[in-house]
């Protein structure tokens, strides 16, 4: 058999396949024996160490000042590798700095409270990139199999297995929950080597004491100290810090609830983008020219000349392209039950298949963003055919990060490469670039970060799937006919989707009535109410309610029934707010206090930032605003078809009643901004992010950073619906229109408006007399 099997290898090995070695089934039981003696010895001591001094270790550490930390990580493994990735470093050929400066000391000891069977799964994943590269040359040995799952002994742990010795033997190894004897023993190799490395730490940190005495009786097992994990320096929950203590955590089962949760509050922020862009004419005209400085028609050729449709006789060509582009958007030994496992074998599935979308679209706007764009060149445009071919320039020496930048996303866009190093691994390492160099942040237009996040969220889940160990491998694979019906019923499901995601807008008039420009979507919500502010605003409104008119009709004569779905799922119990004409307002002075009450009411009773507070509308609460007369000539009619979808404006089911929520001064200061009445005399200023954080948190509500400038907030009951917002980028503060934009999100999730907030001096004065009383 052994000679066969070199025969096979030979062959393979005229293809430029490396040729591995072929162990017999004692070798391999000895190494095995010895690898898994060395890794428990270790492992023991270093419990055995944590269990006396792990308080002293994490305040020693504490203490490390910036460059301290590597210099001593360095003398634990004075060979580490370079580079954040040593794996993505070799195949790039670059040699950036010490590795050791991003190793964290509190991440690495979570391993010294658990079992080695415990990151078994994960250190081999963690050599996916050397394996398939053939970096790593696995011996080879036929009918064995290697089982680390539930093995809590060194007798035990690696234990070789005849698949004649055992009926499930071959079972195991087909469904991934025991492995091939040659990865098997790449597994061993790296424990030995992290958890020696991890002693070689303890003895380095505590070297006043012998080695002899590091566990002797003279040192009592102590309580163990907490540990914080999972939140950046400030102190809050951040996916990035998540990633980066993984491997040395042990591995998390699969979290469907936290997975249902993040994909909830996205769809949920893109409801509210759409419904942004249908009643928010500024929102509109930033949304469209962002997509426009990410056109590939931007680029200049390769002898400087603009593209065609740049050209004035083309340009409403251009602009047709861009708003059409716009619409378009149980126990380890087991096996799972089928019912299950076919439900993740289709969920993966369909993350693999959405994960093209937002990676076409960066492949299509990255080289197209201002900050980049100098980074590209366009091929001088060919006649008869709208295909564009963009290359990237050389990157001088003084741009090795942004060299590095562009090695990532160009390996996101290549199908093999992505393959080679996975997507997770791609987007978690662009995530930490963009975090630790700044020239790197400020190379990523707002527009590039928001896709950035989409395709990170949809990794994430796939990551989680992929990381359910020991079943991974049944998940991946499956059966071959269930693996075709998975993707039959993706395929399905796509294609009531198709004619409407490749409608056609190239031949309308919707450059006419979209393209930003002069004072169409003129829009100063962030004035004053005052006669002229309030005309400007209704004439911004009946602008943009032309173009979507327009946009309906155009997608219900071409493809309704997939408009039809897509439009009920996203206009569900949702009202278009309008400002209403202008009244004069009454002499009387306002009370401040119950213009913002008013704000609790349902959104179709309110004109949240957009209405005319009146003295009428202030005065009653619970009434729908009074209609004022309309005047024809001065209000355009929408342009309007039998066919096109009208907003309902009928009242949706009222929001619960919010009770009063006590905040300080700073969050309470934060809060008027996000529901600023238009017709108080003040002006509405920024908002500070710490200030908006901090506002969240009184309210009830913990952010977590997830990636790129996404937040999620959550209620802190962990019960409810979460909700994201963009941190801004680059500047730190919120700007008045995106926190209004902020304040009508928070008050759709939640009911919240200005007369929720109280400060909560006032709510103790309250009780204090009552007490009194």
């Amino acid at each position: 058999m052994a000679y066969n099997e070199a025969s096979f290898f030979e062959a393979m090995g005229q293809s430029g396949f490396p040729m591995p070695s072929f162990p017999d089934p004692n070798e391999i039981r000895q190494k095995s024996k010895q690898l898994s003696m060395e890794i428990f010895d270790n492992c023991f001591l270093l419990h055995a160490i944590l269990d006396r001094h792990e308080a002293t270790i994490q305040k020693r550490w504490r203490k490390k000042t910036t460059d301290q930390p590597r210099k001593f990580l360095l003398a634990a493994w004075p060979n580490m590798s370079k580079g954040h990735r040593p794996d993505f470093e070799a195949f790039m050929k670059e040699s950036p700095q010490q590795r050791a400066k991003d190793t964290s000391f509190k991440e690495a000891f979570i391993r010294g409270h658990n079992l080695p069977d415990a990151f078994a799964f994960a250190d081999a994943d963690a050599a996916h990139v050397g394996h398939v590269t053939q970096a790593i040359k696995p011996a080879f040995l036929n009918s064995y199999t290697m089982v680390f799952a539930e093995r809590k002994t060194p007798q035990s742990y690696g234990k070789l297995i005849a698949w004649d010795d055992d009926p499930d033997a071959f079972g195991w190894m087909n469904s991934g929950i025991s492995k091939q004897p040659g990865e098997s023993l790449t597994v061993l190799e790296i424990q030995k080597r992290v958890w020696s490395f991890l002693v070689d730490c303890c003895l380095h940190i505590l070297h006043e004491i012998p080695k002899a005495n590091i566990v002797s009786e003279r040192y009592n097992v102590q309580p163990e100290p907490p540990m914080v994990l999972g939140r950046d320096e400030v102190g809050f929950p951040s996916l990035l810090v998540v990633a980066a203590e993984a491997p040395y955590q042990v591995p998390a089962a699969l979290d469907l609830a936290r997975l249902e949760m993040l994909v909830a509050s996205r769809r949920s922020s893109a409801k509210d983008h759409y419904w942004a862009l249908k009643e928010d004419p500024s929102y509109f005209a930033q949304v469209m020219l962002e997509f426009k400085e990410h056109r590939q028609e931007l680029i200049p050729d390769t002898n400087g000349k603009s593209h065609p449709t740049l050209d004035e006789p083309y340009q409403s060509l251009f602009w047709n392209r861009i708003l059409g582009e716009a619409q378009n958007k149980i126990s380890s030994l087991e096996a799972l039950p089928q019912e299950y496992l076919r439900s993740l074998q289709s969920f993966l599935s369909s993350l693999e298949q959405l994960s093209k979308g937002p990676t076409e679209m960066l492949k299509r706007g990255v080289p197209a963003s201002p900050p980049l764009r100098s980074q590209f060149v366009r091929e001088s445009q060919r006649a008869g055919t709208t295909k564009m071919q963009v290359h990237s320039r050389p990157v001088k020496d003084s741009k090795k990060t942004i060299g590095r930048l562009l090695w990532l996303f160009s390996t996101l866009w290549n199908s093999d490469q992505l393959y080679l190093f996975g997507l997770h691994n791609l987007v978690d390492e662009l995530e930490r670039l963009t975090q630790s160099e700044p020239e790197v942040k400020h190379s990523l237009s707002s527009w590039t970060a928001d896709r950035i996040f989409d395709l990170s969220l949809i990794a994430e889940c796939i990551h989680n799937v992929n990381h359910y160990y020991p079943w991974v491998e049944s998940i991946r694979v499956g059966a071959a006919e269930g693996g075709k019906s998975v993707k039959a019923e993706y395929i399905a499901f796509s294609n009531d989707l198709t004619p409407l995601l490749k409608t056609n807008f190239e031949a309308t008039d919707l450059a006419d009535l979209g393209t930003p420009g002069g004072r169409r979507f003129f829009y100063p919500a962030d004035k004053r109410r005052t006669k002229e502010n309030t005309q400007a605003l209704r004439s911004a409104e009946d602008n943009l309610n032309a173009f979507w008119s327009a946009v309906d009709s155009h997608l219900i004569s071409k493809c309704k029934g997939s408009y039809d779905m897509v439009r009920d799922l996203l206009s569900k119990d949702r009202v278009l707010q309008r400002t209403p004409e202008w009244v004069e307002p009454r002499k009387e002075a306002h009370k401040s206090a119950n213009a913002i009450q008013t704000i609790d009411q349902p959104l179709s009773q309110l004109y949240i930032d957009l209405e005319s507070r009146t003295e009428r509308t202030i005065s009653d609460s619970t009434s729908v605003p009074p209609t004022a007369k309309v005047k024809p000539k001065t209000r355009k009619a929408p342009i309007t078809s039998e066919a096109s979808f009208q907003p309902s404006l009928a009242a949706p089911p009222s929001p619960p009643l919010v009770s009063p929520i006590s905040v300080d001064r700073r969050a309470l200061k934060a809060f008027s901004t996000l529901f600023h009445d238009p017709s108080a005399s003040s002006q509405p200023g920024e908002i500070a992010w710490t200030d908006f954080l901090h506002a969240m948190l009184s309210a009830g509500l913990s952010p977590q950073k997830l990636y790129g400038s996404v937040w999620q907030f959550s209620p802190q009951q962990g019960r409810g619906r979460s909700i994201q917002f963009h941190e801004p980028h680059p500047a730190g503060k919120i700007p008045f229109l995106v926190a209004r934009r902020h304040g009508r999100r928070l008050n759709r999730a939640y009911g919240w408006g200005g007369g929720c907030f109280v400060l909560h001096e006032k709510v103790e004065g309250v009780e204090k007399q009552d007490n009194d009383a």
